[in-house]
């Protein structure tokens, strides 16, 4: 619906290009054309469960994709981060310490998911490859956290799109060009 937090973090990543949609426009796209052109090495989905998931590589803030095995039972509220995975490509030069959710959902994660980061509660941000899709969950709202003003929030998008880009999928291999 339009987070100029995430567009901001988004824009300072050596990226092609950005192109911001809403909800309803993504939802009107045909998984198959979309799959078929693969315009996008990695979608961004910010507090949006989408009708269909066209195959293709996933950042999610929010509630996850139905359909990919993660459960969300309830919401926690007031969660800390108690441990992360500072050696995953995802979280390399992240300094999670500070980070604070006001709300989360509670994430059920299928044993072959990928914890990265732990709120005291639920997993916090976890990786998950689901029917020729890699999802990389963050199970919060960054508007509901204080992440946007901690910096390595950019180096956090940073790394996750570039981690993403480089996700081997149909037999083929997708690089990122830094600059």
């Amino acid at each position: 619906q339009g987070n100029p937090v995430l567009e901001s973090a988004l824009k300072a990543c050596p990226i092609a290009r950005l192109d911001p949609c809403t909800p309803a426009g993504f939802d009107a796209l045909d998984p198959a054309e979309f799959a078929a052109r693969q315009r996008y090495d990695v979608v961004v989905l910010d507090n949006h469960v989408p009708a269909h998931l066209p195959q293709c590589r996933y950042l999610v803030f929010g509630a996850p994709p139905r359909g990919i095995d993660v459960n969300c039972p309830a919401q926690v509220e007031n969660q800390l981060i108690v441990d992360w995975r500072s050696q995953h490509p995802v979280l390399q030069y992240v300094n999670l310490t500070n980070l604070y959710a006001a709300r989360s959902h509670r994430l059920l994660l299928p044993r072959d998911a990928q914890v990265l980061a732990e709120f005291n509660e639920s997993p916090a941000l976890a990786l998950l490859q689901r029917h020729g899709s890699t999802y990389l969950i963050a199970g919060f709202d960054i508007l509901q956290s204080n992440w946007p003003f901690e910096p390595g929030f950019v180096l956090f998008c940073y790394n996750a799109l570039s981690f993403l880009g480089a996700q081997v999928t149909d037999g083929r291999r997708h690089e990122l060009a830094v600059g």
